[in-house]
């Protein structure tokens, strides 16, 4: 629509993993249509950024792990390209494409009136405190001291330190005017039982760091790998290696998970760390320590609020009524048009009252 057709508002929308720039196209194509057809008047921009690293014939990128460093990476970029879009500025960002829009507002400065998080595949730990979960820990490491985990290796270090911020702990805590889109039906996002495995996401955190999502291209450091250094000839820790009080410089030069590929990381001075290293490592080997923020709703009182997505379903097509990870376009319109008019109405509300 020309701009003078338009209200004062903007959407702006952010795409997942594994979505190529021709099927970027797609999905900016539907959430447009969806948006309009909904009764929007506000002037729309999609997003396109690179998470599609190793996709395989429009298929599947095998490598999950170097697209969230590209996600991080992306965010400031994000946030200067959206500063001089016009209006009051709504982001609609699914799945990892909220990895994308939280970091570019926690930590480059990205403005907006509302943020939509649908489908977020990003560790509620990132939001709120007291998230984490035994669910998250990978069994061999639920008996080893917490300090010794790659997930709280942070706390070593001093704050002037740049090893202090790699972690995904409260990574995006303070975001206002923040609706989280989630369904408890989710597929990809899945949540672990104690003694199992959920959705994909879930997977590729609890094996992170180890040789058994590594069959396919991936780099294999921290997280949930031992370091070879403590492990018997079962390739196990031994019980003294979980009792030993080790200092913080010897945790800090030999860690019991797996060394990160950054040997500069594991000296004893205080380390600067570009957004690329900080970026890569985790992505590579800091593991989540909670479910994903798209398969749950955050508690009270944490500054963001909740949409269980599938109570706008309408005439569901999938059995039981399960709304899975990007259903909000492989399911026409018409059955899930109030989720649409939710967020339509919601924005028009709010710039009445503004």
């Amino acid at each position: 629509r020309p701009d003078s057709e338009c209200d004062n508002r903007h959407f702006v929308f952010v795409h997942g993993y594994n979505v190529n720039a021709s099927q970027a196209r797609r999905w900016a194509n539907s959430i447009f249509k969806r948006l309009w057809w909904s009764g929007s008047h506000s002037r729309f921009t999609a997003v396109d950024w690179y998470g599609d690293d190793s996709q395989l014939a429009e298929w599947q990128s095998l490598n999950y792990y170097i697209n969230v460093e590209h996600a991080l990476v992306t965010a400031p970029v994000l946030s200067s390209q959206c500063a001089s879009l016009q209006g009051n500025k709504t982001f609609i960002a699914h799945s990892l494409g909220n990895m994308v829009v939280s970091s570019s507002a926690k930590e480059h400065g990205l403005s907006y009136s509302k943020y939509y998080m649908v489908d977020a595949a990003v560790p509620m730990e990132c939001y709120v405190q007291n998230a984490t979960t035994s669910n998250m820990v990978e069994h061999g490491w639920r008996d080893v001291p917490e300090r010794m985990w790659a997930a709280n290796w942070h706390q070593l270090f001093s704050p002037q330190d740049g090893r202090s911020d790699l972690k995904w702990d409260l990574r995006f805590v303070g975001l206002t005017n923040v609706v989280n889109c989630y369904s408890p039906s989710e597929d990809v996002l899945k949540n672990a039982p104690y003694n199992g495995i959920g959705g994909a996401w879930t997977m590729q955190e609890l094996f992170k760091g180890t040789e058994t999502l590594h069959v396919v291209p991936g780099n294999c450091e921290g997280g949930w790998g031992y370091n070879d250094e403590y492990t018997n000839w079962l390739g196990l820790l031994p019980d003294s290696v979980k009792t030993n009080s080790y200092t913080d410089a010897q945790l800090t030069q030999s860690p019991i998970f797996r060394p990160f590929d950054d040997t500069s990381l594991h000296g004893t001075n205080v380390v600067s760390l570009t957004l690329v290293q900080k970026a890569k490592v985790l992505g590579d080997g800091i593991p989540a320590l909670s479910f994903a923020a798209g398969a749950n709703p955050f508690g009270s009182g944490t500054g963001i609020s909740n949409l269980n997505m599938t109570d706008f379903a309408r005439d569901w097509p999938r059995d039981q009524g399960e709304w899975r990870h990007s259903d909000i376009v492989n399911v026409a319109y018409q059955h899930l048009s109030g989720l649409f008019d939710e967020i339509v109405n919601s924005e028009r509300n709010t710039e009445n009252e503004n």
